[in-house]
């Protein structure tokens, strides 16, 4: 048999046998893996028996391939679907071969701020326990922030189409939960006659092109 590669160390070890678990969760055998990532079938197994650390290129054809999170195979943080690009910026710092313990240090703070949206519940908790936000307002308080980071990155012309997209969204959003959310204040559902539910969803954006040209004229 051959010896472990002398970078081997108790995290290595943990992230090859979590490539291992889910290979195996998948019924998908070490050739399969293989064909698909158009690699031998000997080096699954040197990762999965922790013969060799996971390089970074590896980990991220897997996890491309398998619709798994780099964050998942990194440090074992849940969930554990989906793939999530890496952030090109810094994964263009990564160096050739760098095994993915040390890539993932460079890209973790770009993917714990997304996991931070996809997992919305823990976030809310996470939130809720935070000094200085009233109790019952970490909804708005994430919104808030959420639309503040964006904005940041946004060029001046491109600001007013992300509120027109907003307003839409929240449209269409009310349009799809009308029931619940009128069951949720005891209220009817109320539709006007003779209007479509298409239409209704429009009408944000039809307020914001309204805007829109308001702003416009001098």
């Amino acid at each position: 048999m051959p010896k472990p590669s002398g970078l081997m160390n108790d995290r290595e070890r943990e992230i090859c046998t979590r490539v291992r678990k889910f290979r195996e969760s998948t019924k998908w055998s070490q050739d399969d893996v293989a064909r698909e990532l158009g690699i031998s079938r000997d080096r699954v197994a040197s990762v999965e028996y922790g013969r060799t650390p996971l390089r970074y290129d590896l980990a991220k054809w897997l996890a491309e391939k398998l619709d798994v999170g780099l964050h998942w195979i990194a440090e074992g943080r849940p969930p554990i679907r989906p793939y999530l690009p890496p952030d090109q910026a810094e994964e263009s710092k990564i160096a050739p071969h760098a095994l993915l313990s040390e890539a993932y240090r460079r890209l973790k703070r770009n993917f714990v701020h997304r996991l931070s949206l996809i997992d919305a519940r823990g976030s809310m908790a996470w939130l809720e326990r935070m000094p200085g936000i009233p109790p019952g307002e970490a909804y708005e308080w994430a919104l808030r922030g959420v639309v503040k980071r964006t904005l940041e990155k946004l060029p001046p012309h491109l600001r007013f189409e992300f509120l027109q997209a907003i307003l839409a969204a929240i449209s269409k959003f009310a349009a799809q939960h009308q029931g619940e959310v009128a069951a949720f204040r005891h209220e009817p559902v109320a539709r006007p006659v003779g209007i479509p539910v298409a239409s209704q969803r429009g009408r944000a954006s039809a307020a914001a092109r309204e805007l829109n040209r308001r702003r416009k004229v001098p």
